[in-house]
């Protein structure tokens, strides 16, 4: 119960210093979704230097239970890596999905004006809870 209420005020804090938590949060990945081509389960790591990065940047702002395999697991959660292997019929949907959102993304920025790091991860939030 003390670590979610520390994660929340530092979740809070995040947002205040970058005005939301996704534009925090998308600087592991350079803004873009990793594309990753396994082709075996085997080959999919458990963390890596971008989840190691976030942990650490996590833990100096406060959060707990931020390792870098947690922070991994959120990062294919949120669509920010695809660990899909290329044999899955998955892979390519999601690549798919990315080029689509990228380009929804260039047409409503044009039109509203709201930064990229908002609108990419509305529509991986969209697109991973179909």
């Amino acid at each position: 119960i003390e670590a979610s209420i520390q994660n929340a005020k530092a979740f809070l804090a995040v947002k205040k210093e970058y005005g939301s938590f996704d534009s925090y949060i998308w600087q592991f990945t350079g803004g873009m979704p990793k594309k990753n081509a396994w082709k075996n389960v085997n080959e999919i790591p458990s963390m890596t230097p971008e989840s190691d990065a976030m942990s650490k940047d996590l833990m100096k702002r406060g959060f707990k239970f931020v390792g870098p395999t947690i922070c991994y697991a959120f990062m294919q959660a949120v669509g920010m890596v695809n660990d899909h292997t290329i044999d899955c019929f998955r892979y390519e949907e999601i690549l798919k999905l990315q080029k689509d959102s990228i380009n929804n993304w260039k047409i409503k920025k044009a039109k509203s004006g709201r930064n990229f790091y908002h609108m990419f991860f509305l529509h991986c939030f969209y697109y991973i809870s179909l």
